[in-house]
Order: C-alpha cells, then sequence, then structure tokens
C-alpha cells in the first residue's frame, strides 16, 4: 500500500511540475513591465532558442502575429551547463534559455502569454515583473543609519520581517545623550 500511494505522490509531483507557469489573474498595471515578457525555452528546444525568431518557421510567424518587436536573452553570455547536476546533487539551470520579448504596450499580456503557451516551445511564459519592497520601516531617520546597508538589513526584511512574539535583547555599551 506504501508503495502504491509512493508511486501515486511521485506522479502527482512530476505532473504538476510539468504544468506551465500561469500568470496570476489579479495583476495591476504597476506589478509588472507593460510590454514585457520573459520566457524560457523547453529544454528540448534548446538548439532552436539562439535564433527561434530571427529565421523562417513558426516562431517568427507567431512573432509577426503577436508584433513581437525585440527578443533578447536575459544572460547573453549563458551557456547550458555541462552536466545537469552539481557535485550536491542539486539541479542546475540552463539560464541561456530565458529570453525577454517585447510586444505592443497596447496589447493584451494574458493573450500574448496564451498563445505563446499554447505553442509548446516555452517552459515559462511570463511578465517582467516590478520589484518592490515587501515591508517597509517607519523610521523617520533611517537614511541616516549606515549600518543597515552593511549587514543588508532591507535584505533580510524581505525574508522575515519578524514575529511579536520573539523577544530580542541587545547589550550596547555605547551612549549617545542627545539621540532622538
Amino acid at each position: 500500500m506504501k508503495l502504491v500511494i509512493t508511486s501515486i505522490s511521485i506522479f502527482f509531483s512530476i505532473f504538476l511540475q510539468a504544468q506551465n507557469y500561469e500568470i496570476p489573474a489579479n495583476l495591476s498595471k504597476s506589478d509588472f513591465v507593460s510590454g514585457k515578457l520573459i520566457v524560457k525555452f523547453k529544454p528540448e528546444h534548446s538548439e532552436i532558442a539562439s535564433h527561434a525568431f530571427n529565421s523562417s518557421g513558426l516562431l517568427t510567424e507567431m512573432a509577426a502575429q503577436l508584433h513581437l518587436s525585440d527578443v533578447r536573452k536575459n544572460f547573453p553570455g549563458a551557456k547550458k551547463p555541462a552536466k545537469p547536476f552539481n557535485d550536491k546533487g542539486q539541479k542546475l539551470s540552463d539560464l541561456s534559455l530565458y529570453y525577454e520579448l517585447s510586444y505592443p504596450a497596447e496589447s493584451d499580456m494574458y493573450e500574448i502569454a496564451r498563445k505563446l503557451n499554447h505553442s509548446g516551445y516555452f517552459d515559462v511564459v511570463q511578465p517582467r515583473f516590478v520589484n518592490k519592497p515587501m515591508a517597509e520601516p517607519n523610521d523617520p531617520q533611517i537614511a541616516q543609519q549606515y549600518h543597515h546597508a552593511l549587514i543588508k538589513t532591507f535584505e533580510a526584511w524581505d525574508v522575515e520581517e519578524g514575529d511579536t512574539t520573539v523577544l530580542i535583547g541587545i547589550t550596547d555599551a555605547g551612549i549617545q545623550f542627545d539621540h532622538e
């Protein structure tokens, strides 16, 4: 019985990983760069990825239909990894498969992404998301506190904001009587 359950679990995890990324329906215009999509070619199409939109064929026709004006590699110097896994057994990502496509800003991003997804050439089709801070401090003098850049406080706050049930004590021998 355990073997059956394990087999079913493995099947569904592989099946779910193989599904295309789906763009969330509730994105606002400020969440992404209008007119830009990021795509990742499927590994089996890696040979055509580098010249896919420049030569004749289905992708060139699709690019013309979707009015794709610019196609650029996201990582121009990237090459396919020599082996699929690193020394620790972790799967290596082929960054040479990632491209940025430009389309007319007035076009429907969801429709273009849907057509690209249905072409069968891509693992991922997603907007160029705008990076936003996940948490912002409310200290009005935060800009005067140089140590945050040194210890990467802001980057840490993007990962974890803290927990009000955790008590932290800091011992500091320095005293500044006129500190605000």
